[in-house]
């Protein structure tokens, strides 16, 4: 072309068009676009960092350019770089027009040969609308670049990645940056075993697939810019050599487990030792909780002073890509975890509604939060990734159902630890590798553990959310050899859950007001025959009354007969008061009553202005609609006390 340094290079070539790179050294200078129309050529050539590109239309004549075409793209280069042969510019052009069909098929077979190096033949092949379709493999499933477990039936494939400081050579030379970096392990099923077929490293700012078998998994990369400081819990490349070099890490799952339980007992004050081994366990599952269809979460509460927030650093620090926050915004959150499908562990957040359905939806594997999105080609729908496990710290148990049955609750009590500093993450950084190691190769010991432990609730008679909230715990208690006292609690706390207020406590608090209304309906017709009639209002009475007596809040007094109820004078009860009224506004009471089907019993009493929605409710409709929620109404406990005598 006259000037030595420069070059055109070919980046994409089909029927009608084409696209080429001005190169000078190993450096773009344009971007060369050249479309074939009917009966013209459109050359659009954009140079690096200047907004507006040049165009040139050239006519086209018995399928031959005007040779004036190749002249006029001489003189805007030369334009452009003085200096330049415009005559051997106008040249490289004619040899492209002129042997594009075969430019066309040399480029075609190239990329057919790299195709072929990876192994994977052609399938299918179709024509439509004059574009050739290839079908190379079938879609083998979604592959997360931050590490995930995909079962394809015949191949387990089982991924962790991190963040580590690389030299990249390219034609320019060395860039030197922080990269993230993975490493993928492919199981093959085998006459009923799982055996390593591959260790790989995997690349996720430059590769879009990984080849297992006959068969691509797409690889799902959203992470562009993070901050290095915020992946200290994430593993050790050194751990990643140490696998592809195959070496051998000499723990056992039991020695790890107990070094995990030391490590809580210095932090972690519980008044249960059984809590320890749950725990324990729990952290131990965060590494393999994607082999399960659900996560549960671990949920710690007391009072202030109780250790609550140095046991969710603990915890959170010694669980797989462990990243402690504070009060996270409902978008952070779902990005986050799907960038990094980190452990998250929160501290005394603010969560708004929205905030809990994400977390709460991230229960379940494969669940994602769509969210509608601005680009600069319209709207665009995005759906992220939201499961992983999470660990709360909080004054108060949750009150929402939906909430409570993904937790694990801990209460924490006030009482002095061995330790009294926060910890720091280097402190469990010998446990997080071992634990990273065991992930990635010691699958097939993880899925045993999952099956036996599906099967030992299943024997006890734990299923449905009970099961998926304690199965992957239980596995992991099984590989650390504390499944005994862990089943233990399991069903102590299957138990509790069935017969606890706390699922279903706004439900039951309703329910109870009405079965006082029953009490207190004439005792001359039967329980069955009882009818009651009353609006969220009458209610509202009850349920204060019953929420004070809980608490000691109450004083009753009596004027003759007439019973006289009223607040203890008290500023704890008065505080209580306060917060109860807040609450239990007749329009929360007459949201409950719909949740719980009243709705239908619900009529218009009286006429014109003094007109009146009320609930007429007959008793045997009422235990009915209790026995859904777990609530046992009054009646029927005194016939279950005759029954034991």
């Amino acid at each position: 072309m006259g000037i030595s340094e420069l070059s055109l290079k070919i980046a994409s070539i089909g029927d009608d068009y084409l696209t080429l790179y001005l190169m000078e050294n190993d450096s773009h200078r344009a971007i060369i676009r050249v479309e074939k129309l009917k009966r013209k050529v459109k050359i659009a050539i954009k140079y690096i960092g200047e907004e507006t590109p040049q165009i040139i239309e050239c006519s086209i004549k018995d399928d031959e350019v005007n040779q004036q075409c190749f002249q006029s793209i001489g003189l805007v280069f030369e334009k452009k770089f003085p200096g330049l042969d415009k005559e051997a510019v106008a040249e490289e052009f004619r040899k492209i027009f002129k042997e594009w069909e075969n430019i066309r098929l040399a480029e075609e077979l190239k990329a057919e040969e790299e195709r072929l190096k990876e192994g994977l033949e052609l399938l299918l092949e179709d024509e439509v609308e004059g574009k050739i379709i290839r079908i190379r493999a079938s879609d083998g499933a979604y592959f997360n670049a931050h590490g995930s477990f995909v079962d394809l039936g015949d191949y387990v494939v089982i991924g962790e990645s991190t963040f580590a400081f690389a030299e990249i050579e390219t034609k320019n030379g060395v860039l030197e940056k922080i990269e993230p970096v993975g490493i993928v392990m492919i199981y093959k099923r085998e006459k009923g075993s799982l055996n390593l077929l591959e260790k790989k490293l995997y690349y996720p700012a430059y590769q879009k697939k990984i080849k297992v078998g006959d068969r691509l998994l797409r690889l799902h990369a959203d992470v562009k810019d993070i901050k290095t400081n915020l992946t200290k819990n994430f593993p050790d490349i050194l751990t990643f050599k140490k696998i592809l070099d195959g070496e051998e890490v000499k723990k056992t799952w039991a020695e790890v487990g107990n070094e995990i339980i030391e490590k809580l007992k210095d932090w972690i004050v519980l008044d249960d030792e059984r809590i320890y081994d749950v725990v324990a366990s729990y952290i131990v599952m965060t590494y393999f909780f994607d082999v399960f269809t659900a996560v549960p979460y671990l949920y710690l509460h007391g009072p202030p002073g109780s250790g609550k927030t140095r046991a969710n650093i603990t915890i959170t620090y010694m669980s797989r890509r462990g990243l402690w926050v504070e009060n996270p915004s409902d978008a952070s959150l779902y990005r986050m975890v799907e960038a990094l499908g980190p452990t998250v562990g929160i501290d005394e957040s603010v969560l708004s509604e929205n905030a809990k359905r994400i977390l709460a939806a991230g229960y379940k594997k494969g669940a994602t939060v769509p969210r509608a999105e601005p680009t600069r080609d319209g709207i665009i729908l995005k759906f992220f990734e939201v499961t992983s496990p999470r660990i709360f710290s909080f004054k108060h148990p949750p009150h929402e159902d939906y909430f409570i049955q993904r937790n694990i609750l801990i209460n924490m009590l006030k009482a002095k630890p061995k330790k009294f500093l926060d910890p720091q993450p280097n402190e469990f950084k010998e446990i997080r590798e071992t634990l990273y190691y065991m992930r990635l190769t010691k699958l097939p010991e993880i899925l045993d553990a999952r099956d036996k432990a599906l099967r030992m609730l299943e024997d006890l008679g734990v299923w449905g959310r009970e099961a998926e909230v304690w199965a992957p715990i239980l596995a992991a208690a099984i590989l650390i050899g504390r499944e005994k006292t862990v089943l233990d609690y399991i069903v102590e706390d299957v138990s509790r859950r069935r017969t606890n207020e706390l699922i279903y406590d706004e439900e039951k608090i309703v329910l109870g007001a009405i079965d006082k209304l029953f009490n207190m309906t004439s005792s001359l017709a039967s329980e069955e025959d009882k009818v009651v009639t009353f609006m969220s209002k009458d209610l509202q009475k009850n349920i204060k009354r019953r929420l004070l007596e809980d608490e000691d809040c109450v004083e009753i007094t009596f004027e003759g007969t007439i019973e006289k109820v009223e607040t203890k004078n008290e500023p704890r009860c008065k505080e209580l008061e306060k917060e109860i009224e807040k609450k239990w506004k007749t329009q929360k009471i007459g949201v409950v009553l719909r949740n719980l089907g009243f709705e239908k019993y619900k009529k218009k009493k009286g006429k014109g202005s003094g007109a009146r929605y009320v609930y007429e409710v007959k008793y045997s409709d009422f235990v009915n609609i209790a026995k859904r929620y777990d609530y046992e109404p009054t009646a029927t406990k005194e016939e279950n006390k005759v029954e034991k005598k």
